[in-house]
């Protein structure tokens, strides 16, 4: 990995190491693969495959992080921010936490796919969703709404301390916000009134 671009002779033999049985040598092999930058291309489509059907969490979660190089990139990026948007709903919070850490890092392109979550969400906006739009400091009107819900008394202690954490995204621009967590400094869970 720390060889960047210099590793790309091994690139298919890294690609082949992430789909062995190995869970541990198949992680380092698409942190590998993640670190040689643009030049990876012709390993995108294994990187996504894995991402999208890989049953593996940490697997998924290694090819996530591996694939946010390729999201400003203009002929592999759309798709790849739509896999990326789509592991923000994974069953696993690791592959949700790397594709977050993946689409924060791609930055503005990715927010058009993450609109779309927004517009077709029925109810509930998956939270990872939220999360990257407030690190983007991204629709403040449409997401200051639903963070301001989530931290509410009577949502879980965690998901209170995350979405007022997120909200002091918002709050230096944002000056409506101060009272509110002002009154979540007063939370009985010390964790959230911390956040």
């Amino acid at each position: 990995k720390s060889m960047g671009p210099a590793a790309l002779p091994a690139l298919q033999k890294l690609l082949d190491s992430a789909v062995e049985d190995n869970d541990e040598i198949a992680c380092m092999a698409l942190d590998a693969v993640g670190g040689m930058g643009l030049g990876a291309a012709d390993g995108v489509g294994d990187l996504r495959a894995i991402l999208s059907g890989d049953p593996r969490g940490p697997r998924r979660s290694h090819a996530a992080l591996a694939l946010s190089q390729f999201g400003r990139d203009p002929e592999r990026g759309p798709k790849t921010i739509q896999l990326l948007s789509l592991a923000l709903m994974d069953p696993e919070e690791e592959v949700c936490r790397s594709a977050h850490t993946a689409l924060t890092s791609i930055g503005e392109p990715a927010l058009p796919a993450l609109r779309e979550i927004i517009k077709i969400s029925e109810g509930e906006v998956p939270f990872w969703v939220l999360r990257v739009m407030a690190r983007l400091k991204a629709d403040p009107e449409a997401v200051i709404p639903r963070l301001m819900q989530a931290a509410l008394p009577g949502k879980l202690p965690l998901e209170r301390a995350n979405a007022a954490e997120l909200l002091g995204f918002y709050a230096p621009e944002r000056k409506e916000m101060i009272p509110f967590l002002v009154r979540t400094l007063a939370d009985r869970v010390d964790y959230v009134a911390r956040a």
